[in-house]
């Protein structure tokens, strides 16, 4: 009787590299107690130079590995690591290759490429497609949809509520309370929020190539990219970690879960780790600080405009902390840079 389990992934490391690993996996069983699977695979990112793992060995004093750190390191162990992982990577790439050239939906996309790409046309066609972009959440869709649900919060719901307390015999003070501070405060937010989720929409399922199923391929990501630059001089070099801040403009909240998609897990532990390799501590206490003083929510942005009754007072706010947030989480990055 035949098993379909998959056996673990076994790739040809060289001989040195395989006796490394070996005799650290063993150190961790015998002296830890650790399992086997488990302990190779400390093993293995401690000497791939796994920040979060060396940190953790360090933390909980596992001398099998840490005592063999500068061992590891100038023997080049982790150079050979990657440069096998490389070899195998383009070995199945290579192997799953299959060309596709002289079919007709590729002839197309060729052409279609020609244009948009086209160093003359490309500028303005991307501009096109933004212009559109905001046309489709703030006048074609978002804004219908924003004034449906505030004619109908501030008719139907707000009568209704306002004569069921009448009826109830409420005071004044408290119908008020409920009828234009609290059904009117929340469909103010609600109302320009639908405009925000249908951007934020466009911007992570839209890409150049259409609608896209891989969130590294749309709108949002190649903002990211773009931004490097931008954000190199915070330390933060990860155009996922950029990406998911245009969604933190709809809530901060889902800033994490966003980031979670650009790096496709659904765990938080792997994101700190993956996380962990490009950005350097300081790095992430900088960008916290941006997020924390960056850009205000759709939320609070829709209220400073009805409160002041101007947009531009709205746009001064987000332009302003946007500024401030930058050069907070510069200082915050240089001066972190210097002293640790």
């Amino acid at each position: 009787m035949s098993s379909n389990r998959l056996l673990p992934l076994d790739l040809q490391y060289p001989p040195q590299v395989r006796q490394a690993i070996q005799q650290a996996a063993a150190g961790l069983v015998t002296d830890y107690d650790y399992s086997r699977p488990m302990a190779r695979w400390l093993a293995i990112q401690f000497i791939s130079q796994n920040k979060v793992v060396r940190e953790y060995a360090t933390r909980h004093r596992l001398a099998t590995l840490v005592n063999q750190q500068t061992a590891f390191d100038k023997a080049g162990l982790a150079d050979q690591l990657f440069a096998t992982r490389l070899t195998f990577i383009e070995q199945t790439l290579q192997a799953a290759r299959h060309s596709i050239a002289g079919r007709p939906h590729t002839q197309l996309t060729s052409r279609i490429d020609q244009v948009v790409t086209h160093p003359v046309l490309g500028l303005p066609i991307f501009a096109l497609i933004f212009f559109l972009m905001f046309k489709i959440s703030f006048d074609w869709v978002g804004t219908p949809l924003s004034n449906l649900l505030d004619h109908f919060l501030s008719g139907p719901v707000s009568t209704t509520a306002n004569r069921l307390l009448i009826q109830a015999g409420t005071i004044p003070a408290l119908r008020s309370l409920v009828v234009n501070g609290i059904i009117a405060g929340v469909g103010g937010v609600l109302t320009f929020i639908f405009a925000g989720t249908v951007l934020i929409w466009v911007l992570s399922s839209f890409g150049t190539t259409g609608f896209v199923t891989d969130s590294t391929q749309s709108f949002a990501a190649g903002l990211g990219r773009a931004l490097i630059p931008v954000f190199q001089p915070l330390g933060i070099g990860q155009w996922q970690a950029i990406s998911a801040l245009f969604t933190g403009i709809l809530a901060k909240e889902v800033i994490t879960a966003s980031m979670m998609v650009m790096f496709h897990t659904s765990s938080k532990a792997v994101l700190v780790a993956a996380l962990g390799q490009f950005v350097s501590s300081v790095a992430a206490y900088a960008l916290l600080v941006f997020i924390l003083l960056y850009a205000p929510c759709f939320a609070t942005l829709t209220t400073i405009k009805q409160e002041t009754g101007s947009a531009k007072w709205m746009f001064y706010s987000a332009f302003s902390s946007l500024v401030i947030a930058y050069l907070v989480a510069l200082l915050a990055f240089q001066f972190g840079s210097l002293i640790f």
